[in-house]
């Protein structure tokens, strides 16, 4: 892959993956943080799950585009934690919702991909 690609895929899946990201918060701060860090945990865990021991020549530009271009700019750890101090005794909740349903994400996305991989060919 090109020196020249690698970083153009990534800056196009960052472009889509902030579109996405301002489109969902339009329907509410809280809502939309929990929305787009359970998302884009899901979308990882399953490429993650789906390209474990890839070695086809198009999963890098995959795992870049969507794994670091998407799921980079449409997740965030830091507004999480700005919403969470703002909000007072109520981040608390906010932290633990986000938690557990980023686990659950993590975990759902990972069992979806590995069932989506191909099984390794067996030599006889």
């Amino acid at each position: 892959m090109s020196r020249l690609l690698s970083p153009l895929l990534v800056f196009t899946g960052g472009a889509l993956g902030t579109w996405a990201r301002v489109a969902i918060f339009q329907f509410g701060e809280t809502a939309g943080l929990i929305t787009v860090n359970a998302v884009g945990t899901l979308i990882l865990a399953t490429l993650s799950g789906l390209l474990f021991h890839a070695h086809a020549p198009w999963a890098t530009p995959v795992k870049l585009f969507l794994g670091a271009g998407v799921c980079g700019a449409l997740t965030t750890q830091s507004t999480l934690a700005l919403v969470t101090v703002q909000a007072g005794l109520g981040g608390l909740t906010l932290t633990v919702v986000s938690l557990v349903t980023g686990a659950c994400a993590a975990v759902s996305g990972w069992l979806i991909g590995s069932a989506l991989r191909p099984s390794p060919r067996s030599s006889c």
